[in-house]
């Protein structure tokens, strides 16, 4: 790594995002990649010095959390959009055209389907009409 500590922290950042992403597809826009970045370069500084109290501290940490069953943690939350957001079309425009008016539209009418009749031959078989012969029959019926 680099003698800039910046430029370590942003770098781990960056590769980090880069890694959920594409492996989670997930974006993070909290700022806890920076955080987390940070918290590499640190223990990487301590570790490269030989202190490696930190590192123990969170592997028994770790190992506690696994033989007590870990902690219940929301692992992701629904974020609700702000009404402020821009948006690719103007709410006011739609109000404004005519053709957007769905008061005059009529009502839907379900026909009810005419239902083919099964032909039989006179040996007792019935005929199988496929889907789209069924359509081809029911137009020469009328």
């Amino acid at each position: 790594m680099a003698e800039t500590p910046d430029a370590d922290v942003e770098y781990l950042e960056e590769f980090l995002a880069r890694a959920v992403n594409d492996n989670f597809d997930v974006h993070f826009d909290d700022g806890s990649t920076t955080e987390v970045a940070s918290r590499i370069r640190g223990l990487r500084k301590m570790t490269l010095e030989g202190d490696f109290k930190l590192v123990d501290d969170m592997y028994a940490k770790w190992q506690e959390k696994q033989a007590t069953g870990g902690e219940k943690k929301i692992l992701a939350k629904q974020v609700e959009g702000n009404e402020d957001e821009d948006t690719d079309w103007d709410s006011e425009d739609m109000e404004d055209e005519d053709d957007a008016n769905m008061e005059d539209a009529p009502q839907l009418v379900k026909t009810p389907k005419e239902r083919i009749m099964p032909k039989v031959d006179e040996e007792g078989f019935t005929e199988i009409i496929g889907k789209k012969r069924r359509g081809e029959l029911a137009i020469e019926d009328h």
